[in-house]
């Protein structure tokens, strides 16, 4: 099995075993670590107050980025042999094209919580050097899997402010790992 094989059955394994205890869950941080050469998760709840997880990752990696002191403990909160860092957190999305449009207009009075087509979706997302990926599952469907990598032929570019703060957090993790 590949590495990139064994990282993608990880993530749909975080997200059925997520799965089997319903919606609603609260957002975890997934810590990814490599061990004897397994490659594992580590799963870490989100305090309970934290209500927007990809404003809290964000956050997170702001701190990370501008503080020193900070950033240090962070780092030595999850331990050795980190591969990647992850997110488990639910959403609302739309898919149809013009419902798109009506969130992308109406976005400042309206939140995507509130439009009649939104749809509820778990995220499994996770960065590793030189790769992101992700597992989506709207609620009543199937686990999709969306990754890109370094070739862009082989997958496509997922964006936003988790995986972008997921990035910048394994970045910072891994020059403090490196030196």
């Amino acid at each position: 099995m590949t590495h990139h094989d064994a990282l993608v059955s990880l993530l749909l394994g975080v997200e059925a075993e997520v799965d089997q205890d319903g919606w609603d869950a609260r957002p975890s941080l997934l810590i990814l670590k490599t061990r004897a050469g397994m490659i594992n998760a580590e799963v870490a709840p989100l305090p309970e107050e934290i209500a927007d997880a990809a404003d809290y990752v964000e956050h997170l990696a702001t701190a990370v980025g501008i503080s020193p002191t900070f950033r240090a403990r962070f780092v030595a909160g999850l331990g050795p042999n980190i591969l990647g860092l992850g997110l488990v957190t639910e959403a609302w999305a739309v898919s149809d094209p013009q419902a798109v449009k009506d969130v992308q207009r109406s976005r400042r009075v309206r939140p995507i919580s509130h439009h009649p087509r939104r749809q509820e979706l778990r995220i499994v997302s996770a960065a590793v050097p030189e790769r992101d990926l992700c597992v989506q599952r709207i609620r009543g469907g199937v686990p999709t899997l969306f990754y890109d990598s370094a070739d862009s032929a082989i997958g496509r570019r997922i964006e936003g402010r988790v995986p972008e703060s997921l990035r910048t957090l394994l970045n910072v993790v891994r020059s403090i790992s490196l030196n």
